[in-house]
Order: C-alpha cells, then structure tokens, then sequence
C-alpha cells in the first residue's frame, strides 16, 4: 500500500504553510493536521482527520506537489485502518478562510467564560502583581482591576524534606490534600468579600513530582506499566531526578489515580473546575515502552522493527472520560496545548496557547482550536 497522498496543484505555487501544530520536532509531523496553499488566485487547504494520521504523517513539498506521507502505520493481521484527509477548494487566497471551513467542518466553538488568569497566593515572588498586593482588599481589588474573571493557581506542598513544592498531579493523594490550603484559603478570602470568581486547580495529568523521599523504582511500583519509557527502555524524564511523565489511561493505575484527585478537587474541596496543562502529551509524545495499535518503526522496506505508542492516542480514551465527568458537573474546563487527535477536539475545554514569542507554532495552533486565546508573552 503506498503511504504517500499527492495532491498535484494546477496553477504556480504561491505559498504554504502550515496551520495547526503541537510539535516542536524539526521535521512538520501531521500534529500539524492542516497545510494551508495559496495560489494565484484560489487557494486550496488539505487536512489529515483520522487520529493516526494526525500523529504519524509528514508534510513534504517539492514543485507544484504538496505530500503527506506516514512511515509509521502497521496493521495486525487481517485488521483495517481508515486514513482520513479532506481537500478544501478556496474561491480565492485566503488562510483564514481555511481555517473557518474546517473549523465549521470539525464544530470547534466553544463558549469562553471570561478572562483567564494565574494567581499566586502561594508565592514570595515579587514579580507577580498579585504577591505585592499586602491585604485582602487589595487582592480583591487586584481581580477587579485586571478583569481577571477565571483564576487558576498551583498547589504548594510543604513537604518532609524542608522546602515547599509545586505539585503537579500524579503525587498522592494525601499529598494534594495537604497542599490544598495554599489556594483554598484564597480563594474563600475572596468568597467572604463578595467575589465570586471561579477558582481553579492546577493539573497536568502526565506528570508526577517524586516527594517526600519517593524514588524512580518507586514511582514505577505505584504505577505499574503506565509510565512512558524512551528508546533505552528508561523512564522519560521532564526534569531529571524529580519530575517524570506518567501515562493515564482508562483503568490504568494512573488513570484510577487521577480519577480519585478529581473527586478530592471537586467533591471535597469544591473547586468550580480544573485547569489542565500540557493537555495532549508534556514531554514524552512517544512511548517505546507501548504500543497503540496503530504505530511502529518500520524499515526501507517497510518491516516493523519495533511497535510504539503515541500519548495522545494511548490516553484519548482517558481524556474523552474525564474530562465529560467534569462538563457533565456544568465545570470550567481550560486548557494550554491543543488537541493531537480529532476525537479530543471535541471535548468542551476552553484551550489557550502559551507561546514564548511571535513567531510560536503555538499561535497558529490557537487560531485553529476551538478557542483563538493566547497567554501574553512574558520575558522569563
């Protein structure tokens, strides 16, 4: 079966570009599901839909032929497999243009419930506005002045080990239960001045700090087959020596585990919502240490060599899961990073980029999402 579709342009090839990405790789992977091309006078755009293709495929270019080819895609045995790309036609140049067709085509609109923005109440960093504010009024007054009308905040454990820590979201439980107050205390100082502004938690669900003296071996006996692993058959590391991604998945150790912190944010502790980060995959978007049905390494003569698992859609399930459970509530859901499979696009997150500069393949990944937002560029 041939892996590459062409798609031969009638007319001189103006530009092109691409619309959408959540990749940093070098090469244009279809995470990058939309290339848009302008000619002389019509333009024409041509997306990959199917989840697969999303993940595996690359763009090519070369004269007047734009491709997108996958070397990735295996089948078991007698097992079948839809790749799915659209061809829009455009009346004339227009990049936005495309970008409102398939934003009608894939439904992606969603209400935005008011200005997004983090709080630190945490913090001793003065160069947040909201540290130096030095009473209750003035943070209340801070919310006001700023039109902030979502706030979200990181939890701060004291921990054992004498020095307080950001948590993210695969530590224990007790472990967020404990760090709770940082925001909490917060949030019901707002609530007793009259400010009802939605308050929500933190969370990366691929992510687990290593507290209180917990080591790597650790981690994996506490979720069992569902941390993501490099080529060498390591556990992938964010941060070397504390910080790791995990896998969630439906049923999977880390999954159950998420699923019991949603209960203690929403049931317990009563947020009005969840703020996610890195939504699709944080630094691990391949796993060699699963396998998702769909992906592998082949050889030039198209052998598989070794079957692999891309993150976004060994945790599609889990995403499309948990995240119902929190719109089903009438919850707040947002979001940074974008969506690495149609199936989660659909899901009722309010999502954001946060690029470092103007030239981020985040922007135009934002301009493609259900929601056109972006954080404000910050020097570091």
């Amino acid at each position: 079966v041939d892996r590459i579709a062409e798609f031969r342009i009638s007319g001189q090839l103006q530009e092109h570009f691409y619309a959408c990405t959540s990749s940093t790789e070098s090469r244009m992977t279809a995470v990058t599901p939309v290339c848009y091309v302008g000619l002389q006078r019509s333009a024409v755009g041509v997306v990959l839909e199917d989840d697969a293709y999303r993940n595996q495929a690359t763009w090519m270019t070369w004269d007047a032929v734009l491709a997108a080819g996958t070397d990735m895609l295996y089948l078991e045995p007698f097992s079948t497999y839809e790749l799915v790309w659209k061809v829009f036609p455009l009346q004339r140049p227009g990049y936005y243009d495309l970008l409102n067709a398939v934003r009608r085509s894939w439904d992606l609109y969603q209400e935005i419930p008011g200005l997004f923005g983090f709080v630190h109440p945490w913090s001793k960093e003065r160069m947040y506005e909201d540290v130096r504010c030095n009473t209750d009024l003035e943070r209340v007054d801070f919310l006001e002045r700023t039109g902030i009308q979502v706030a979200a905040s990181t939890f701060l454990y004291p921990g054992t080990e004498g020095k307080s820590r950001m948590l993210f979201g695969g530590e224990p439980i007790e472990t967020h239960r404990e760090a709770a107050p940082s925001f909490t205390a917060w949030r019901d100082m707002i609530r007793r001045h009259g400010t009802t502004t939605p308050c929500l938690p933190y969370l990366n669900i691929h992510l687990s700090r290593l507290t209180d003296g917990e080591t790597l071996d650790g981690l994996a006996q506490r979720f069992p087959g569902a941390i993501p692993l490099n080529p060498w058959g390591e556990p992938v590391a964010y941060r070397q020596g504390w910080l790791y991604c995990i896998l969630p998945q439906v049923g999977n150790p880390v999954g159950q585990h998420l699923n019991q912190l949603l209960e203690l944010y929403l049931d317990e502790l009563e947020f009005d919502g969840i703020y996610l980060d890195e939504w699709d995959h944080s630094r691990a978007r391949l796993s060699y240490g699963h396998a998702d049905g769909v992906s592998a390494l082949l050889d030039t003569d198209g052998k598989m060599v070794r079957k692999v698992g891309f993150v976004p859609i060994l945790s599609r399930d889990f995403q499309v899961e948990f995240a119902t459970r929190i719109a089903r509530r009438g919850l707040t859901l947002f979001a940074n990073q974008f969506d690495a499979t149609l199936t989660a696009a659909q899901l009722p997150i309010v999502h954001f980029a946060e690029p470092v500069d103007y030239g981020s393949y985040l922007l135009s990944a934002a301009q493609l999402g259900r929601t056109p937002l972006s954080l404000h560029l910050k020097p570091r």
